[in-house]
Parts: C-alpha cells; sequence; structure tokens
C-alpha cells in the first residue's frame, strides 16, 4: 500500500473516533446546549472542549482532502497489455447508503451517482446543484468518493448538510460545504451565493 493512502485510511479512522467522541459531548451537555445563555449566536463557543473537537476535525477533513489530491495526481494510466486475452478492469464495488440516497435533499441525486462509481456524472451534477465551475468539484468528488469508500456514513452528513444548506446562515453555510465537501474558501462562497440568489439548487 502506498504511503499516502495508508495514511487517508489513518486519518478515515482518527475522523470517525472524532465524530464518535463530539457526538458523546454533545449530547451530555444536551441542556446546556440547548438552554444555556451565551453572548454569540453560537452557542457551541463557549464550549471549549467542543470547539477544539470542531477545529480538530475541520484540519483533519482538509488533510484528508490534501491526501485524496496526492493519491489522485500519482495514479498513472497503466500502459495496455500485449496479449490477446481480455484484462479485466477492477472498479469499486458500489456502496450501499439505503435512504440516504434516495431523500428529497440538495445532494441526494449527487450521492446516488457517486455511490454507484460515476464520478464523472457526480460531479456535473455538484456543479449544476452548486453552480460552481466542473474543474472545481472534481476534486470534492474525489474527497466524498473516497470518504465514502471508507465510512458510508459520510453520506448523513452530506444528506444533512442538503436539507439545511438553504437555511444557514452564509458563514456557517460555507464552513459546513469546507468541512462536508473540502471545498477552499472561495468554492463555498460561490456556492452559498449562489443558493442565497435562487440560481443554485433548481430543480431540473
Amino acid at each position: 500500500m502506498k504511503r499516502h493512502e495508508e495514511a487517508l485510511e489513518i486519518l478515515f479512522i482518527l475522523r470517525r473516533r472524532l465524530l464518535d467522541r463530539l457526538a458523546e459531548v454533545v449530547v451530555a451537555k444536551r441542556e446546556t446546549l440547548l438552554n444555556g445563555h451565551n453572548h454569540s449566536d453560537n452557542p457551541i463557543s463557549s464550549h471549549n472542549d467542543l470547539t477544539e473537537m470542531i477545529r480538530n476535525l475541520s484540519e483533519i477533513d482538509h488533510a484528508i482532502a490534501g491526501l485524496a489530491d496526492a493519491v489522485e495526481d500519482s495514479v498513472a494510466p497503466a500502459p495496455p497489455k500485449p496479449d490477446t486475452h481480455k484484462n479485466t478492469v477492477t472498479t469499486p464495488a458500489p456502496v450501499d447508503l439505503g435512504a440516504t440516497a434516495n431523500g428529497n435533499h440538495l445532494f441526494a441525486q449527487y450521492l446516488k451517482l457517486l455511490s454507484s462509481n460515476r464520478p464523472e456524472e457526480a460531479s456535473r451534477e455538484l456543479s449544476r446543484v452548486l453552480h460552481v465551475p466542473l474543474d472545481r468539484v472534481n476534486t470534492a468528488s474525489r474527497y466524498v468518493g473516497r470518504s465514502l469508500r471508507a465510512d458510508p456514513t459520510v453520506a448523513d452528513r452530506v444528506a444533512d448538510l442538503g436539507y439545511q444548506i438553504t437555511d444557514l446562515e452564509e458563514s456557517e453555510a460555507m464552513r459546513q460545504l469546507m468541512r462536508v465537501f473540502g471545498f477552499q474558501a472561495v468554492e463555498a462562497r460561490m456556492a452559498v451565493q449562489a443558493l442565497q440568489s435562487g440560481v443554485a439548487g433548481s430543480v431540473r
């Protein structure tokens, strides 16, 4: 296994553990999060442990995005084999997302295509939905695709954002797009502005 691929697997495991710990702490602080008083619009800001975990999660996601790009760039097409036998092309098995990809959310069709190993079509769908240029969403699709194969529950994060994004404040929507898709700030801002203007997310 190549070093970058092994590093990706380790980071996926770390992210899963951090998400489990985050869920545990959020549930434990349920009352103060839902009913506590704070001086900002973000109830999490007064809990340093939650803030730190979320920051660490964001850093892990960006590291995964960077490594996914490095792995993709290092893969060169293999030369054809000089034989008369039919070559077997191995493709990743489809990822069963169950009801997650069948929901009525913004990224449902995107998840269906991605889970069926149709990344080019998925990228075109994401570009259509968010009005972000195709060349800028290709990296996002590679990132989410690798994440799904390592951890199918990543689909829940994509679906949750698909349900919520139009109701989020601009800054929070940008943060979520960067976390879920590995977008840079410029792509996230383009998507949010298109969504707010009503251009993006239109039904075919």
